[in-house]
């Protein structure tokens, strides 16, 4: 940074690029204070190459800082600031999805909407959470993910889980059961038919979800057919696979 200051502007992408992974490593070692403000000294020096000094392609690592900055607030319970980085994310990453509708910058328009609900739901605000969820089904839909692209699928799949269980909250089950059944066809294409076991916790947590809805609904038997199904998944990703942070929903 004195570099910077000292007027080496030249090497002002680097040292941004430096910080953001610098937050990483602080990060990882669950010092979030200085990871944030490592990721505080990247945005501020990329807005300053984007807006003032015409460095146009770096607009999407600052879109990405603003993602990443979303995710440690809301790790942190800073859920209201958390919505202020995703905001600025969707803003910057509509402007390029406009432009260059690529999966990568879609995925971070995506992962930004994603983010903003769940942290709108922290805050209890249910109503715009649904409306975030919304919008980010209909961006996701517009292209055509459900046909593949890899993690513009399971994000549409975990949009559609996360919008079926606000209306599950809000006591409106058949409208969260017909999303579960969304997000659950998506999520079996992924992990049956393309081999994409790593999401095959998030196909267990559907099924559990809507095991969830059915229960309300007093369907019973389905219910616990779609719980055994779930259970199932996990029993073997903790036994096998050894994902011991799944193994307390065995217990449930």
């Amino acid at each position: 940074l004195s570099m910077i200051k000292q007027g080496r502007s030249d090497m002002a992408a680097d040292v941004a690029n430096i910080c953001r992974e610098k937050s990483f490593i602080l990060a990882t070692a669950a010092d979030v204070s200085g990871a944030l403000k490592e990721l505080d000294n990247s945005i501020a020096i990329l807005r300053r190459l984007v807006e003032h000094e015409g460095k146009g392609e770096l607009i999407f690592h600052l879109a990405a800082d603003y993602m990443n900055m979303a995710h440690m607030l809301e790790g942190i319970g800073n859920s209201a600031n958390a919505v202020n980085a995703c905001d600025e994310c969707i803003s910057i990453c509509r402007r390029l999805v406009d432009q260059d509708n690529s999966w990568d910058k879609v995925y971070v328009l995506a992962a930004a909407f994603l983010n903003k609900g769940v942290s709108q739901t922290t805050l209890g605000d249910l109503a715009n959470a649904k409306n975030t969820y919304a919008d980010c089904i209909a961006i996701l839909n517009k292209m055509n993910c459900r046909s593949g692209q890899g993690k513009l699928a399971s994000a549409l799949a975990q949009a559609t889980m996360n919008l079926a269980s606000l209306y599950r909250t809000t006591g409106e089950i058949q409208d969260a059961v017909r999303l579960y059944d969304e997000s659950l066809e998506t999520m079996r294409r992924l992990v049956e038919q393309e081999g994409r076991q790593e999401l095959a916790s998030q196909l267990a947590f559907v099924l559990m979800n809507k095991g969830s809805a059915l229960q309300a609904k007093g369907e019973m038997q389905d219910a616990v057919r779609l719980y055994d199904e779930s259970l199932g998944i996990i029993r073997r990703l903790v036994e096998q696979e050894g994902r011991q942070e799944l193994a307390s929903q065995l217990a449930f």
